[in-house]
């Protein structure tokens, strides 16, 4: 909560008497000011939210600062720059990203002279703003009560120019009182700068960093890297593996060298050779359609000898992979780098120092592991069985990036890459339509290395700032990767607006046969700090991702109300490769799906989520995180029925969640779904199947049943909201009270009466009035079922499950025939056949665990049938889904009489039911949708002479019947049912799923 907005100062007034450096042409007569905005106290648990600017400075355009505070006591949120004034008057900015260290982050800019940095003409607007300028905003997550110290160091402005703007400023120190303790809390200090700039000596050198002969964006981009690289090796002034990228030769890379380089888009450069003649005969390398091959034929590192010539050849006469890229970034045009290194088997290439960047903004290059001899794709089903023979292995986890991408359309496939900081590295708005397919990212090409440490930067695959559109594995079993044992994530996504990529058919965290974690030391997949509309998975073949076996959680989404609009779909997360079994090796070691800090209106869809080891299968944090959807999910129980519990299913402690429709929350160790944060309102659970696990299947803190109370008054997580009071039901219809005009949704209990249950089977539901008053049709249930019930009110608030009550009468039911544990289930009594293909599908496809499929696609004929025995009236009742029209007139369901077909239910290929007594039309329905639930029923009254009755009943959804669509009234039915079967007889191709099959002499409702 924040309490008072202060604005702080720090002054310089420019000093140069006595510096041994000169000043700076542009040096400022008028102090130079930072300021930052911020609360001066805030509550435990909540963000800081601090506005950064400089007040009286000439022609900014680029900065850089570090961020200090007791990275114990607050996380990083994220660094924006949204309503930055560095944008104004046309100027673009590129953000450099905020690095995350253990003393705080660092954070920068710069900017450039066109409306976008990937223009590379100079723009109208040369240079930077005057004043009073606004650099954007630093936000921090407060985690320990106490007094929190935040210092900004290490602070450096520079102009248009890239030259720097006065003297270095001091460091800018604050504090902010933390929970209710404040100032009289524990104190917790910023550490020390961990480095210090020095000052620009003037000395601006070559441009052209990827020696293409032109000054562009690709330049920008591999400083900007590079400020990255030293920074989270905490020294932008160590050693460069490139001498060039240190452009203003001051022994640091700072934002004075970008800035420069920016400064100077679209100049034509004199230290290279100029651009490589295509036509000129080559030595390790050959013209290929669109661009040129370069055939990499040695496991060496050495560089090229003349870059840009069009050859790639080192000064022993070989083409190394470093070579090959120096070269395919001069190619114009899409390139290919190949591989044929001599000698068998896996042939392993040891960098020694980073690569340079694929950064040629004139075309992809492809580097295809999968040239080389012996190398061969993937074929099997779930797991991998590539067979790769190109590995590259760093220094370890601290040294080094395998591949660096700045520029678009590039594609990386067949390659093992491994103990590197970074295998690929996917960054800036200039990254884009990258595809990584076919590879093994952080482990060997035998799949057996693991990452022994835990490393700050170590992620397999790290797309950041503005890098879009990219993807990460495709549908065909040839492109899937492995990404696993990697120092740190195996993918992350970071930094707005690092949108629209694409993440699919990957094995993240397990071994490439799926039988053996190799798990990522932390989370399978990060998705953070405001990237946006990014797909994990897909609903398709072969688009789901595996991610099981990681050291924290399987996938996260965090930081930031920015972050927003992802969707994971259609994962197994904590499974094995099948995703019906959950062995040990498989858990992720923290959440299967965190959602925290903030993000927004994200879709969790279709994932089967099972065997985490730390609080819930799905958890929602922080009050503040809102709007997200979680939906048709197995959460603790595999695709199967197989029970692979997490602690809780789903705990929610953020704001308008939507849990529902279609999840299944089964068997998990506490409760089903647990609302745990006072402050967490407007949660909506509705319309899942929640059975069999440990606590209540809802539990709203303070924990266990909560008694209601007078008026609803009390407040907690969703306000406390009352459960409904039930009625004892009849067959057709269940009574209460509840809260004025709620939703009130009835469910078949797993528990008995008298408790307060799990919703295990959705039944119908209603509004109730204004007084609270509801009744709901549910027709279809027999006397001695157990119902409950929740209530959801007109804000979004859902209940606890209501007290169960048992549905009054006796039960004159003689059969059941149902779809539990992935197969059809008879009874014991009668003689039960299933003709055809008859096979139990997935949850969710109509309601209950599991559905029945009837398929003539490869069969000409598929029903179920039942015998039995009865003299009194028979009601069948079924819900049936039509997945495919006939192309001619058919029967579904048939009543036999010793033998002989008595009555029955036809569907035509326009969708019309049609009610029969042997070969008379008795009466039709509407026409069924493809698609839609129905609920279809039929009566035979048995009788003699007149007074004997065939009906037939419809509705769309699982309520109760009206009117029947047709009837005998009192006609001429005399015989008695003892055979009936559901589906297809005859020879037409149909397709149809049905459920909840019901043989009962009770009352047709």
């Amino acid at each position: 909560m924040l309490i008072r907005i202060l604005t702080l100062f720090a002054l310089v007034v420019p000093m140069f008497a006595g510096l041994a450096v000169a000043p700076a042409a542009n040096a400022q007569a008028t102090p130079v000011r930072f300021f930052v905005e911020g609360p001066e106290r805030v509550d435990v648990d909540s963000p800081i939210e601090l506005r950064i600017g400089v007040d009286g400075v000439e022609n900014l355009a680029g900065f850089e600062a570090v961020v200090l505070f007791d990275t114990n006591a607050a996380v990083f949120r994220g660094h924006e720059l949204r309503g930055s004034d560095l944008a104004r008057n046309g100027r673009s900015v590129a953000p450099l990203s905020a690095v995350e260290q253990d003393y705080g982050i660092a954070i920068g800019a710069y900017t450039c002279s066109a409306s976008s940095c990937l223009n590379e003409q100079v723009g109208n607007t040369e240079s930077g703003k005057d004043g009073r300028v606004n650099l954007g905003s630093i936000s921090l997550l407060t985690v320990l009560e106490g007094q929190l110290e935040i210092s900004i160091a290490a602070i450096k402005l520079v102009n248009a120019r890239g030259e720097e703007i006065g003297p270095a400023l001091p460091a800018f120190n604050l504090r902010i009182s933390v929970g209710e303790s404040g100032a009289r809390g524990s104190r917790f200090a910023a550490p020390a700068p961990p480095w210090k700039l020095k000052p620009d000596p003037g000395l601006a050198r070559n441009y052209d960093i990827v020696a293409d002969s032109v000054v562009s964006y690709a330049d920008a981009a591999e400083v900007a890297v590079a400020w990255v690289d030293q920074r989270e090796q905490r020294n932008p002034c160590r050693s460069l593996w490139d001498a060039r990228i240190d452009v203003n030769g001051d022994g640091c890379v700072d934002v004075a060298d970008i800035q420069l380089v920016a400064a100077n888009f679209g100049k034509a450069t004199n230290d290279s050779d100029g651009p490589p003649d295509n036509g000129r005969d080559q030595t390790g390398a050959e013209l290929a359609q669109g661009g040129t091959t370069f055939v990499v034929n040695s496991t060496g590192d050495e560089d090229d000898n003349n870059i840009g010539n069009g050859v790639c050849q080192t000064p022993a006469g070989t083409c190394t992979l470093r070579a090959a890229i120096r070269e395919a970034n001069t190619s114009p045009g899409p390139n290919t780098i190949a591989f044929n290194i001599p000698g068998g088997g896996v042939q392993r290439i040891q960098v020694t120092k980073q690569l340079p960047a694929l950064g040629d903004q004139s075309g992809g290059t492809t580097i295809d592991g999968y040239t080389q001899p012996g190398a061969s794709v993937n074929t099997a089903a779930l797991a991998s069985n590539a067979n790769l023979r190109v590995e590259l292995r760093g220094g370890g986890e601290d040294q080094y990036v395998a591949i660096k991408i700045t520029s678009s359309n590039n594609v990386i496939r067949g390659l093992s890459l491994f103990r590197f900081r970074k295998a690929i590295w996917i960054f800036g708005s200039g990254a884009s339509n990258n595809t990584l397919i076919g590879n093994f990212i952080g482990t060997d090409a035998a799949g057996s290395y693991v990452s022994p440490v835990i490393q700050g930067a170590g992620h397999g695959v790290h797309i950041e700032q503005g890098a879009h559109d990219n993807v990460i594995g495709r549908p065909n079993l040839a492109d899937r990767n492995v990404v696993s044992g990697n120092g740190r994530h195996g993918i992350g996504i970071w930094h707005a607006p690092s949108n629209d990529n694409v993440i699919q058919n990957n094995i993240v965290g397990l071994s490439p046969a799926g039988t053996a974690a190799r798990p990522n030391r932390k989370h399978g997949i990060d998705i953070n700090y405001g990237s946006a509309n990014n797909l994990i998975g897909g609903a398709g073949a072969n688009q789901r991702n595996v991610s099981s076996g990681n050291d924290d959680t399987g996938v996260e989404i965090s930081h930031l109300e920015s972050t927003s609009g992802n969707q994971v779909i259609g994962n197994f997360i904590g499974s094995d490769l099948t995703g019906n079994g959950a062995p040990g090796y498989t858990a992720n070691q923290g959440r299967g799906i965190m959602m925290e800090d903030g993000v927004r209106n994200n879709i969790i869809e279709g994932n089967v989520i099972v065997n985490s080891q730390q609080a819930a299968g799905i958890e929602v944090r922080h009050d503040y995180t809102s709007g997200n959807i979680i939906r048709d999910n197995r959460i603790g129980i595999t695709l199967n029925g197989t029970a692979a519990p997490n602690p809780t299913g789903i705990d929610v402690n953020g704001n308008n969640t939507q849990v529902g429709p279609d999840n299944t929350i089964a068997f998990n160790l506490f409760a089903g779904i647990n609302l745990g944060t006072d402050t967490g309102d407007f949660n909506t659970i509705t319309r899942n199947s929640i059975f069999s696990n440990a606590g209540l299947g809802i539990n709203i803190a303070p924990g266990g049943v909560n008694p209601n109370d007078p008026g609803d008054g009390d407040t907690g997580p969703n306000e406390g909201l009352n459960f409904p009071v039930l009625n004892p039901p009849t067959t057709s219809t269940a009574t209460g009270a509840a809260c004025a005009n709620c939703v009130v949704e009835i469910f078949e209990a797993d528990s008995a009466a008298g408790q307060h249950g799990e919703g295990m089977t959705f039944v119908a539901s209603a509004n109730a009035n204004g007084s609270g008053a509801f009744s709901v049709a549910i027709g279809g249930l027999s006397p001695g079922t157990v119902l409950t019930a929740t209530a959801t009110d007109q804000t979004g608030n859902t209940s606890e499950f209501a007290q169960n009550v048992a549905i009054t009468g006796s039960s004159s039911r003689i059969k059941d025939m149902t779809f539990e544990n992935g197969a059809v289930q008879h009874p014991i009594t009668g003689a039960d056949t299933d003709f055809g293909p008859i096979s139990a599908v997935a949850p969710g496809s109509i309601s209950g665990n599991f559905s029945a499929a009837v398929d003539t696609n490869t069969f000409t004929r598929a029903y179920l049938q039942e015998d039995f025995a009865v003299a009194a009236d028979l009601y069948v009742a079924f819900e049936f889904r039509i997945d495919d029209l006939p192309a001619t007139n058919l029967r579904i369901f048939e009543i036999y009489n010793l033998g002989s077909l008595a009555g029955n239910i036809g569907l035509s290929s326009n969708g019309v039911l049609t009610l029969r007594f042997g070969s008379t039309f008795i009466g039709q329905s509407a026409p069924l949708q493809e698609g839609q639930v129905y609920r279809i029923g039929i009566h035979q009254q048995r009788g003699t002479g007149g007074n004997a009755v065939l009906e037939a009943f419809v509705v769309q959804g699982a309520g109760g019947f009206g009117a029947p669509f047709a009837s005998t009234s009192s006609g001429n039915w005399t015989t008695f049912a003892n055979r009936i079967r559901l589906g297809t007889t005859t020879s037409t191709i149909f397709e149809a799923t049905i459920d909840n099959v019901s043989l009962d002499t009770a009352m047709m409702p």
